[in-house]
């Protein structure tokens, strides 16, 4: 089970950024923060079949600030136990590596994010700005005797900072999340 909050982890820290093309831009904007949530939640979620491992931690490498941070507080609720929380923060390199190790590991997996509160400097360059992801598939847990699919469900509320870097691309610097998790219980 703790391998399976583990992937879930990594998979709610990978929908806390968001991103576009490794194009310059003049200054931020409403609609290329947008654009930039929602691309990078794409690649980061296991949507982009179009991109290898490799050319993922690439893109990552590009729009995550190199001191970025990450911190997640994950509440999950599993069936006949207490609610338990934990607590992770990582960097730019932590979170790189927990996007290769979390793979397209759950079936039927569906998100929807919106964005919201945008707060765009005077100057453009540095923008604060709210997220809620809604996410939902199937996860793979494996009891001693046969391999099974729980059904899980996922709400994130994020506050990120973005900004430009000195080539005038969008990178992630910030993101602190929330997250609550139920495991459901299959009806008879």
């Amino acid at each position: 089970m703790a391998r399976s909050i583990n992937f879930i982890a990594g998979i709610l820290l990978a929908m806390t950024i968001g991103t576009a093309q490794a194009q310059a831009v003049p200054q931020l904007t409403d609609e290329n923060i947008r654009s930039f949530i929602e691309q990078t939640t794409t690649i980061t979620s296991g949507k982009e079949t179009d991109m290898d491992d490799e050319q993922i931690g690439n893109y990552l490498d590009v729009h995550l600030h190199p001191d970025a941070r990450f911190k997640s507080t994950m509440r999950y609720a599993i069936p006949g136990f207490d609610v338990q929380e934990k607590t992770m923060s990582v960097d730019k390199t932590d979170f790189i590596e927990s996007i290769h190790q979390s793979g397209n590991t759950m079936d039927n997996y569906e998100s929807q994010i919106e964005i919201s509160d945008i707060k765009i400097s005077k100057d453009g360059r540095k923008a604060t700005l709210k997220t809620r992801t809604l996410e939902s598939g199937m996860m793979p847990v494996a009891d001693h005797i046969e391999k099974e699919e729980v059904p899980v469900e996922g709400m994130s509320t994020c506050t990120q900072i973005l900004m430009l870097s000195k080539e005038d691309v969008i990178q992630m610097y910030n993101a602190t999340c929330v997250t609550d998790i139920q495991f459901k219980t299959f009806d008879p």
